[in-house]
């Protein structure tokens, strides 16, 4: 979460684009938090593969529809990214 809030800040206090240097320094934070989220997906695939780790025992993976809907919306963000 942390990622997505520092990301939001440093969009927020970036002045207005008016020249080809602000152009310049706003592509070059944008490929900044481009990186700092390649790793999102990754990392959320390895939660789900430790949940249902955990969970093989006790509980169906398919009993558990706010995951399955949280993961599609997740998912369909990333695509739109």
């Amino acid at each position: 979460r942390d990622w997505y809030v520092e990301s939001f800040k440093e969009l927020r206090e970036m002045p207005a684009v008016k020249t080809l240097q602000d152009e310049e320094q706003f592509t070059n934070l944008l490929g900044k938090i481009k990186q700092r989220h390649d790793f999102v997906v990754p990392m959320v695939a390895l939660g789900v593969a430790s949940l249902k780790e955990d969970l093989a025992s006790s509980k169906s993976w398919y009993e558990l529809p706010d995951i399955h809907s949280f993961l599609d919306r997740f998912y369909m963000s990333r695509i739109g990214i």
